[in-house]
């Protein structure tokens, strides 16, 4: 009777160690799995701020910086005139929204800041993460060398 309860003992403590490293195995690959999604998600947001920003750069470089020319060539900007910035408001899918659907459902600001040194145009670019305290995702500064005898 003792022998055959020792080996029931033995035999319910491997069962339980071998529950326990499963639990520990399942555990373990969930934490990777959920982790590999974060890195996953991180690298899709960066990978529309590149894209959306070199557009942006892109129709700077185009129309010469000049910033009514880069609301008309880049679709669904805004321009504020007096402050010289532009914006373009994404949504969580990274598709372009309204102003007037600005405060529901944007998700992601791209934001142009015009300003002139010398001979020089700059841009500064910036995609922040409008839902997450305005996190900078991305941040590129195009520059535009102007003429100044040839404009005049």
């Amino acid at each position: 009777m003792s022998n055959s309860n020792s080996k029931a003992s033995l035999f319910l403590m491997e069962l339980i160690m071998s529950i326990l490293f499963f639990s520990l195995s399942a555990a373990v690959c969930v934490q990777l799995f959920v982790k590999s999604h974060a890195l996953s998600q991180q690298s899709l947001k960066l990978n529309y701020a590149v894209i959306a920003s070199e557009s942006l750069a892109e129709c700077f470089y185009g129309t010469n910086g000049d910033p009514e020319e880069i609301i008309g060539v880049m679709e669904g900007s805004y321009l504020n005139a007096s402050a010289k910035t532009i914006h373009v408001y994404y949504n969580k899918n990274f598709e372009r929204i309204s102003i007037s659907d600005f405060p529901h459902e944007c998700r992601y600001i791209l934001t142009g800041v015009l300003r002139e040194e010398d001979d020089m145009r700059i841009l500064d670019i910036t995609y922040v993460d409008y839902r997450d305290k305005e996190k900078v995702i991305y941040r590129i500064t195009p520059e535009l060398y102007v003429n100044k005898e040839e404009t005049d």
